[in-house]
């Protein structure tokens, strides 16, 4: 059936679904990387262990933000309005 609405789509819960996701990856990693130096016998101390999580949460900030200006920019190129996204984002 034809419809006349325009299609619009909540970035902000389709960026911060994208962004945990990514998260929960990172967070798999890190603990596989952890657990395969601990079984190697290169087991790392706390202070390494907590050097890795703050790098590997470091080199996720800002993802979000990002998700957010790609998906603003194709699907507004391509006719699709957004919502959902708070003032941080622009």
């Amino acid at each position: 059936m034809p419809t006349t609405t325009e299609p619009r789509v909540d970035v902000g819960a389709l960026a911060g679904e994208i962004v945990n996701d990514v998260q929960r990856r990172v967070a798999t990693a890190v603990v596989l990387t952890i657990d395969h130096l601990e079984e190697d016998d290169n087991a790392l101390n706390q202070l390494q262990k907590i050097m890795l999580v703050d790098r590997a949460l470091s080199d996720v900030d800002g993802l979000e933000a990002g998700v957010v200006r790609t998906l603003v920019d194709k699907l507004t190129r391509n006719g699709v309005s957004t919502f959902g996204l708070d003032e941080s984002h622009g």
